[in-house]
């Protein structure tokens, strides 16, 4: 077993970090949006966000745009709003596929099968005495 293994018995409590998920990935930018944005507040902009402070980015730029590119406080507002909708998308999609595994049937019944418990409810039926059963045999 590897270091990294979730099957490791020393590191039962572990998380596998290698491959982020699109949520955790949204979670982290609105993080780094707000530190940016924090920044921007103070002063503070950075020599790249210098070198782009004349530009204008569209809806789609701006939901990508690393955070250190953006110069204003509006654009950097704007993509936190984007990565929320997003995240709130993704979250709402997560609940819908829980609700419809949690409404699957756990046995399949076809119409019309009788089943063990149909036939033993069944009052018609005459027992049997074990005699009756050793003289058929």
């Amino acid at each position: 077993m590897g270091y990294y293994s979730e099957l490791t018995i020393e590191a039962n409590y572990r998380e596998d970090h290698s491959y982020t998920s699109p949520e955790m990935q949204l979670r982290w930018r609105i993080e780094d949006l707000q530190s940016h944005l924090e920044d921007i507040a103070g002063g503070k902009y950075g020599v790249t966000a210098h070198y782009y402070m004349g530009c204008r980015y569209s809806k789609e730029d701006l939901a990508y745009v690393p955070p250190e590119y953006f110069s204003r406080a509006s654009d950097i507002m704007t993509a936190i709003s984007i990565a929320e909708e997003k995240l709130a998308l993704m979250e709402a999609e997560e609940c819908e596929i829980q609700l419809k595994e949690s409404n699957v049937p756990e046995i399949e019944e076809i119409p019309g099968q009788l089943t063990i418990w149909d036939i033993l409810q069944r009052e018609d039926i005459i027992p049997v005495q074990t005699g009756e059963l050793i003289q058929a045999a």
